[in-house]
């Protein structure tokens, strides 16, 4: 009888590197990857990535991977020093506290515009919209200055910066908020 082997690989290309309030998104669940793959968090807007797999699963040889996001000087240097801030400056736990922040100020305003599944970690964060208008919405928000998206028509995705402070959410708030006054009941955008 053969006997099968299981790999655990996590795709952490945009919750890697302190997005959900941990360095890494598999943390929050307990459990330690056989193979991760990283990137846009690791090169902090520099095309980088980056796979990391315990020995058991490593197939390559030096050089053998290759790719646009790959290893060269520069984005080495890049990754590197955006690692090192995030780690000094303790970004993870800055997320994860802004996080709540922001979870508690969705869920003040949640019945006032029948928002529903409000959830996440960090600073990766989604409600549902009432109605399927979440286009709409993300085209006034930009207009208005907030940038969201909506990943399908009744969810929007948030993802502040990492360095986000409580005076900006709720700057970010009181636009959102204005702005889904003007797209579901009518009124005029504060700005």
């Amino acid at each position: 009888m053969m006997s099968m082997a299981f790999c655990s690989c996590f795709d952490e290309v945009q919750t890697g590197l302190g997005r959900t309030g941990a360095m890494f998104a598999y943390e929050h669940y307990g459990v330690l990857p056989d193979v991760l793959t990283l990137a846009k968090g690791i090169g902090g807007g520099f095309p980088l990535s980056a796979m990391l797999a315990k020995e058991a699963y490593n197939l390559f040889e030096a050089g053998d991977q290759g790719g646009t996001y790959t290893g060269q000087p520069l984005a080495m240097a890049v990754g590197l020093a955006v690692v090192g801030e995030i780690v000094q400056r303790k970004l993870p736990q800055q997320a994860a506290e802004q996080g709540r922040y922001l979870l508690k100020k969705l869920h003040d305003v949640q019945e006032h515009y029948g928002l529903a599944h409000i959830r996440g970690k960090g600073l990766l964060l989604a409600f549902d919209l009432p109605e399927p208008r979440g286009a709409e919405l993300a085209v006034a928000c930009l207009d208005a200055g907030l940038l969201i998206n909506s990943s399908s028509p009744i969810t929007i995705r948030l993802m502040p910066a990492l360095i986000v402070t409580k005076a900006e959410i709720d700057e970010m708030m009181t636009l959102l908020c204005s702005v889904m006054d003007q797209v579901f009941h009518g009124a005029a955008v504060q700005g």
